[in-house]
């Protein structure tokens, strides 16, 4: 070699916070399934990808904060909305609507809290009030679209995630496809 030539060093290896690490390893799979109702795969995972990056960069600020879980959470959402047509689901807020696509996605109340970090009580207050609505408790004129109700208005690649509706649910007369 050459006194010229200088070997090319080796990339930085960067040394993340242990408790970014075991964030990131918890909730990287639920910030892209959430994403991934909104793009497609390569999309989604560099959207999260992005989401994650930006994480980190206030990482001291976020573990410092009240509900780091909660924060990191609504930062995902805050993007989201920026960077994604909203899928067509009537929501009473930004949490609502969240907690509404984790459900569809098959995530329970208990899940959908720990990936939200909000109290499993307004989880499940908030997947209750749907579920009155979205079995059929207002006739069909009168209910506002919920996941049972508009399924057909969903992305095909978020209605493939769905849980099947129970049997029990009515469709009215013009809605004879449950998907």
């Amino acid at each position: 070699m050459s006194p010229t030539q200088q070997p090319t060093p080796a990339s930085p290896v960067l040394a993340l916070p242990p408790a970014f690490e075991a964030f990131y390893a918890l909730q990287y799979p639920s910030y892209l399934a959430f994403a991934g109702a909104h793009f497609p795969l390569a999309e989604a995972t560099a959207f999260t990808s992005t989401v994650f990056g930006a994480l980190i960069t206030r990482w001291d600020t976020l573990v410092g904060s009240f509900n780091p879980t909660a924060d990191a959470w609504d930062c995902l959402s805050l993007r989201l909305r920026h960077h994604a047509p909203l899928l067509p689901i009537l929501s009473q807020s930004p949490l609502h609507y969240d907690v509404l696509v984790l459900t569809a996605l098959g995530y329970t109340a208990a899940a959908t809290a720990a990936v939200t970090g909000r109290e499993p009580s307004k989880i499940r207050y908030l997947t209750h009030s749907t579920t009155a609505r979205s079995l059929g408790s207002l006739p069909d004129e009168a209910a506002p679209p919920s996941w049972s109700r508009s399924r057909h208005h969903l992305p095909p690649r978020i209605r493939s995630r769905l849980r099947p509706e129970p049997s029990h649910v009515h469709h009215g007369a013009d809605q004879t496809s449950p998907v």
